[in-house]
């Protein structure tokens, strides 16, 4: 995408905006960078440069296809679950909105960068993956827990984020087993 829009911020709004290189059509990308409209744009507009990108036709392409291309990839495998786990990991570990997975910036770092099949996910599905891995962390601990044989103590700590302005509470576990 970095090759087909100029992005800017609006100084007048303060929302991010993308410029087509190719007709310079404006388009506001809105708070969070994402670039759903511009996708579009090009889509309809400039279908040779999106088929570029790999949106083609519309048309799912065959996994074999990519499976099966050693030349392309050599000995890198990708797997669309263990990505999106990945992601949602990083975005809680670094308290990163989930707007983030649909940064411009970002999607055009991990297409460019990382993997040209990359294709990003919306926040939506960034937030049930979180919401999946949290459930399975819970079940987890309380069944590590309810079988434990050994001491534990538990400390509480509340904190301030002054810079997002958010507020929490910290749990420390500290526990001696039997090794």
């Amino acid at each position: 995408m970095a090759n087909n829009f100029s992005k800017w911020k609006d100084p007048n709004t303060g929302n991010w905006t993308a410029t087509c290189n190719w007709c310079k059509k404006n388009y506001s990308l809105g708070i969070s960078g994402g670039y759903g409209s511009a996708t579009r744009h090009l889509k309809s507009k400039h279908p040779v440069e999106y088929a570029k990108l790999g949106g083609g036709t519309g048309k799912q392409t065959q996994i074999s296809r990519f499976a099966n291309n050693q030349q392309a990839f050599g000995n890198l495998s990708y797997n669309d679950a263990q990505n999106l786990t990945g992601m949602a990991n990083l975005l809680v570990e670094k308290n990163l909105s989930y707007l983030f997975s649909e940064s411009l910036a970002f999607r055009d770092y991990a297409h460019t960068s990382l993997n040209p099949q990359y294709r990003g996910y919306s926040r939506k599905t960034v937030k049930k993956e979180i919401s999946r891995l949290y459930g399975a962390e819970k079940v987890r601990l309380q069944n590590y827990f309810a079988n434990f044989d050994g001491r534990v103590t538990v400390c509480s700590d509340i904190w301030e984020d002054t810079y997002h302005n958010l507020h929490y509470l910290g749990l420390t576990v500290h526990y001696i087993d039997n090794d």
